[in-house]
């Protein structure tokens, strides 16, 4: 309903109603939506579909469509794709049909070709290599934005150049057109030095444009001189740029390959240890010191060098006998050279281009195949090698006195004998020291100071001792003398000379003070006579333990007669020294 139709209403209806009917004219939004247009039917047009063979029986199939038809009052005529095909079967000229026939061509089906890969430039089998096979493609694309760097590089490459100042140059990807007067002329200068064997300390950027350089005129200059001087470029300022002993790694692999190149000699084949296809650095394969060398370093779990015990004086030791003992357990002509030897390596394939991350012109970039032994897929061999350094290691550290030990997998019996044997000729016999512990300063102060031996000094020292033992029986005798004479004066009995004896002095001075050994007397009678259950049962009675009562006894002892009483059976328990057993067992 309308607005306006609304609103003619509103007068003759109930106020309520028009306002509610208001209300709903108000979201009603038909009037505001365009009506749809209608689109017109159009009917089937039926398609009469007839295969028609040619006379010449070769397959060719056509497909007859039907004449035209009317739609919706309009001619519409199907559109010949093809034009009809027909095989006279008269000289007679043929009569032409008042229908239209339009054909369409079918082709026979046919496989797709099988595609063939593609061939490589180059194939060949390195000699005395752990690579088998290596086969070299061109690159799949050409590209030219490197042209002008190669043709200003063979411009430059025999110009030579003069000493000069050095200039700071960078470049993330070095050209010659980037370079000044000065860079240019102390590249030219740094670089004839580097082809005479003189390293010079330059930047980053003119060690990579050399690189370049060598790389990109490998078809105009000797590649094995090329070689050399990569070479000398790693050896020269890996340790100073240690991307660049990574990437020259690689770059050295890929332009020994491409060009035939046996692998350069290396010194520490730890130095590769990043390249991808370390395997191209190991020439021999044979049971010799550069293949077990070769094993540690890329088919082992475990590295030697890195434990503390091989350093400072004790390395040489290790990297001798670490050799020595893989080298002795694959020449063995027993179970273990047999199981070595059937352990083998891994056969693998790799994949890669050449010369990735360099400037490199696409006549020189390469992809390459290399069928290869591969050290780390050979999981047997690793695993035996592993515990053969480990278990050579052990014996080292027992010979050099180290107490710990390494943990081993599981290493067969013969190949500890074997290593056994191998080590028991190569080590030196060695005397076991002792090594005493590093003496304290503070230890000095107590050391006895050292004197030569006087016998007049000896004789002298006990003359002394002599004399003060005499000055205190003395004064000992006196005082007893006084005690026994006021007794007697209580007591109204004659006085008798004291014993003048020193070991009637001590008996009297002792039987004096056994009182205070009252508490004690039945600990020191069962002492006596050697009772250990009763010394138990008193220390028992008294809640102590047995070694309580024998200490607090001595104790007193030392307080009364400068001297212990009791010390420890044989067969357990307290006794009393032998000294003092006339004392307490006469007061018994």
């Amino acid at each position: 309903m309308s607005q306006k139709d609304g609103k003619s209403r509103i007068g003759a209806e109930d106020p309520q109603a028009s306002r509610e009917r208001e209300t709903d004219d108000f979201w009603d939004i038909a009037d505001l939506v365009p009506p749809k247009k209608k689109s017109p039917v159009r009917p089937h047009a039926a398609v009469e579909l007839t295969e028609i063979t040619d006379g010449k029986g070769d397959g060719q199939a056509f497909v007859h469509v039907a004449p035209e038809q009317m739609v919706g009052g309009e001619q519409t005529r199907l559109t010949r794709l093809s034009e009809q095909r027909q095989t006279p079967t008269s000289s007679a000229p043929q009569k032409e049909e008042s229908d239209s026939v339009i054909t369409r061509y079918i082709p026979p089906h046919t496989p797709e070709p099988a595609r063939k890969p593609p061939e490589p430039d180059e194939e060949y089998t390195p000699e005395g290599s752990m690579l088998h096979r290596v086969r070299i493609y061109r690159w799949k694309t050409d590209y030219q934005y490197y042209e002008d760097f190669c043709r200003q590089a063979a411009a430059l490459y025999g110009k030579c150049g003069e000493a000069c100042a050095p200039a700071a140059f960078f470049s993330y990807v070095p050209q010659y057109s980037q370079m000044n007067r000065a860079q240019l002329a102390w590249y030219l200068y740094w670089r004839e030095c580097m082809r005479r064997g003189e390293v010079i300390p330059t930047d980053y950027s003119y060690i990579m444009l050399y690189i370049f350089e060598i790389i990109n005129l490998a078809d105009t200059v000797d590649v094995r001189f090329g070689q050399q001087q990569l070479c000398a470029l790693r050896r020269a300022f890996a340790a100073t740029y240690p991307r660049l002993g990574h990437l020259l790694n690689e770059w050295i692999c890929d332009y020994s390959l491409i060009h035939r190149l046996p692998p350069p000699p290396l010194e520490d084949l730890g130095s590769v240890s990043d390249c991808t296809l370390k395997e191209f650095y190991v020439s021999d394969t044979t049971a010799s010191e550069r293949y077990a060398a070769a094993l540690i370093s890329f088919g082992s779990n475990y590295a030697y060098t890195k434990s503390k015990f091989a350093a400072g004086e004790n390395r040489a030791l290790f990297d001798r006998h670490m050799v020595g003992a893989l080298c002795a357990c694959m020449a063995d002509s027993g179970e273990v050279g047999a199981r070595m030897t059937g352990a083998g390596l891994e056969e693998s394939r790799l994949i890669r281009d050449a010369y990735t991350g360099a400037l490199c012109s696409h006549r020189i970039k390469r992809r390459i195949e290399i069928d290869y032994c591969s050290f780390a897929r050979s999981h047997e061999l690793r695993i035996l090698v592993t515990d053969i350094m480990k278990y050579t290691e052990n014996k080292l550290r027992a010979y050099l006195g180290v107490k710990s030990r390494l943990g081993l997998y599981a290493l067969p019996q013969t190949f500890r004998d074997c290593v056994d044997r191998y080590l028991k000729e190569a080590l030196p016999t060695r005397a076991r020291t002792v090594r005493s512990e590093p003496k304290q300063a503070y230890e000095a102060l107590y050391d006895v100071p050292k004197t030569a031996i006087s016998a007049e000094r000896a004789a002298e020292i006990e003359a002394v001792s002599w004399h003060t033992t005499e000055r205190l029986i003395s004064a000992f005798d006196a005082k007893e003398l006084m005690q026994e004479t006021e007794k007697e004066e209580k007591c109204e009995q004659p006085v008798l000379p004291p014993d003048t004896s020193r070991a009637a002095v001590q008996a009297d001075e002792t039987a004096d003070s056994l009182t205070e050994f009252s508490e004690f007397i039945l600990f020191i009678n069962s002492a006596l006579t050697c009772d250990v259950e009763a010394q138990r049962t008193f220390a028992r009675d008294r809640g102590e333990m047995i070694d309580g009562v024998a200490d607090r006894i001595n104790e007193i002892a030392v307080e009364v007669l400068g001297d212990i009483i009791l010390e420890e059976g044989e067969r357990g328990g307290y006794t009393v020294i032998e000294d003092y057993r006339e004392i307490f067992e006469k007061t018994e």
